[in-house]
């Protein structure tokens, strides 16, 4: 990196107008009004700087700039060290840094999108809990939507140890999860359903979601879980959307890709088990989902018309978290925002 001592500026003058710029003592002298006002900008321009790394900094700590003499306010207009006009670029630089860190005035916890493991379970803030397995309720969703939230819906095994709650924010809800391994795969989730309307006379069904995740432990995803030609937990056919997954594979065979809107998903297939897999190839903990067209689709792939044919009708369309394992931490997962309409 250069330092002030290696910026020099030659003498030189403007024909163009009555500006003289001379180099004097490591600073640049500016010669008239116009030059002046000039100045008065770049002094302008570094205070501004100084007030937002001032607020930046509590937020993520910049290298502190070593501190070189330059004039105070009074002689700013006629005199620019060399050293400040280096401030000003490096204090550009280490704000952009900032920004591009996507950290300028969030939360480290907000930026990830995910919730720290060994948590009160259940969390602060909650308003109704359940411990207990198939358990399903009546719930109220971020949309208004009457949806039923079902805990717990594959656990086996009498020694889970698993907890599901809502929170005192409209339509948000999670669970807190501590066994490994599980001797089942529990799905906590909540679900809206279409009692048997033909997929073909679905024209549009558009999903939103925002999620806060565990980090780094455990295996898990988050899933939209949906029952073709009767309910999943009556032994349908299947079809499930996985947006995000950590440590955990969907035990079908990989079948190349589809392509939907825009968005490509990894296809696996499972024809003895009548099961579809779609999944997202980078992580996502919020966004929207076509689930009608996504559903289209399936029905014209070759590989995938099996499970989901012509004639398919549509029941349950689940959101969620299946869990195998939580690697002897609790882990907690948070559905901040969840929609499917119509």
């Amino acid at each position: 990196m250069l330092s002030a001592r290696a910026v020099s500026l030659k003498a030189r003058t403007f024909t163009g107008g009555r500006s003289v710029v001379a180099r004097r003592d490591n600073a640049v002298v500016l010669g008239d009004d116009s030059a002046d006002v000039a100045a008065r900008a770049v002094c302008s321009l570094a205070d501004s700087l100084s007030h937002v790394e001032k607020v930046l900094r509590p937020v993520r700590p910049l290298p502190e700039f070593p501190r070189r003499h330059y004039p105070s306010n009074t002689q700013c207009s006629s005199l620019i060290p060399a050293s400040l006009l280096y401030m000003i670029l490096y204090k550009i630089f280490a704000i952009m840094a900032v920004l591009a860190a996507g950290l300028f005035m969030l939360p480290a916890s907000a930026a990830m999108a995910s919730t720290a493991p060994n948590q009160k379970c259940p969390p602060n803030g909650t308003n109704w809990s359940s411990t207990g397995s198939w358990t399903s309720r009546s719930f109220t969703g971020t949309d208004g939507s009457t949806y039923a939230l079902n805990a717990n819906q594959w656990g086996t095994d009498s020694s889970d140890k698993f907890t599901m709650f809502t929170t005192t924010t409209k339509g948000e809800w999670g669970f807190c999860a501590n066994s490994d391994p599980y001797g089942g795969w529990p799905y906590a989730n909540e679900e809206k359903d279409y009692n048997g309307e033909a997929v073909s006379s679905v024209k549009t069904l558009i999903s939103t979601y925002n999620v806060s995740v565990p980090s780094n432990y455990g295996q898990w995803n988050v899933a939209y879980d949906i029952g073709i030609n009767g309910e999943v937990a009556n032994g349908s056919n299947e079809v499930m959307f996985w947006v995000y997954t950590h440590g955990q594979s969907t035990g079908s065979a990989a079948e190349g890709t589809i392509t939907v809107d825009g968005q490509k998903w990894n296809l696996f297939g499972c024809l003895g088990c009548r099961r579809v897999d779609l999944v997202l190839p980078k992580n996502s903990t919020s966004g929207t989902i076509h689930v009608a067209d996504l559903l289209h689709a399936l029905q014209k792939d070759h590989r995938t018309s099996e499970t989901v044919p012509p004639s398919a009708r549509l029941y349950g369309v689940q959101f969620g978290s299946e869990v195998h394992g939580t690697q002897g931490h609790t882990l907690t997962f948070l559905y901040q925002k969840y929609t499917l309409n119509p």
